[in-house]
């Protein structure tokens, strides 16, 4: 709305907007706490999930089938230990690229795939176990690769935002998961139908 200059860097807008929109103590406090508030929850579900997901569907069924529930709590403390260490030592590379460009490329890693193989699931029933398990793999792999093909270090080929490298990213997983799934055997059916999307 042209009521300022520019900033130098996007990542502070948000503080540059509570100095100008919050100007009293007690807002920008209020404000504040609701803002560590979010970030200590979104924090505590992702290493709830994480510790979850890994102790119950790769420790319990692939490591050690026969674990008790406090094995389950331990490598549970222990997943959720490696997940904040592992934040912890990314957050250099975080700082030097700021959080919202690594937020938004590092999210296109993982989002392209998962909304590829979740779209082709739901609206085409031939998808199968093979092509889901290439749809979430492979299109990291895909993505990483389409990432440092447009990232404009290569000669002749030009840089694109990571938003059409998502999109390009989206389509080439799409078609490999249709290949894989039409080069292995269908899936039941009877087992996917509830999770398939119908007309009525």
């Amino acid at each position: 709305m042209h009521k300022a200059e520019p900033l130098s860097k996007y990542d502070l807008a948000f503080t540059f907007a509570l100095d100008q929109f919050a100007p009293t103590w007690g807002i920008r406090g209020v404000v504040l706490a609701g803002l560590i508030a979010a970030v200590m929850a979104t924090l505590s579900g992702l290493v709830n999930s994480t510790s979850t997901l890994f102790s119950t569907d790769i420790y319990k069924k692939f490591l050690h089938r026969g674990a008790t529930d406090r094995e389950m709590v331990r490598i549970g403390r222990i997943t959720s230990f490696a997940a904040l260490f592992v934040a912890a030592a990314i957050s250099p590379i975080v700082g030097r690229y700021g959080i919202f460009n690594f937020f938004q490329n590092a999210l296109n890693f993982v989002a392209c795939p998962f909304m590829a193989t979740i779209f082709m699931g739901i609206l085409w029933k031939r998808v199968n176990h093979p092509a889901a398990l290439f749809g979430l793999l492979g299109g990291i792999v895909i993505q990483v690769v389409l990432a440092v093909i447009f990232s404009g270090s290569i000669p002749g080929i030009p840089y694109l935002h990571f938003f059409y490298v998502g999109a390009i990213a989206q389509v080439v997983i799409a078609i490999g998961i249709a290949i894989v799934s039409l080069l292995t055997a269908p899936p039941d059916y009877e087992k996917i139908a509830p999770y398939l999307w119908h007309w009525q």
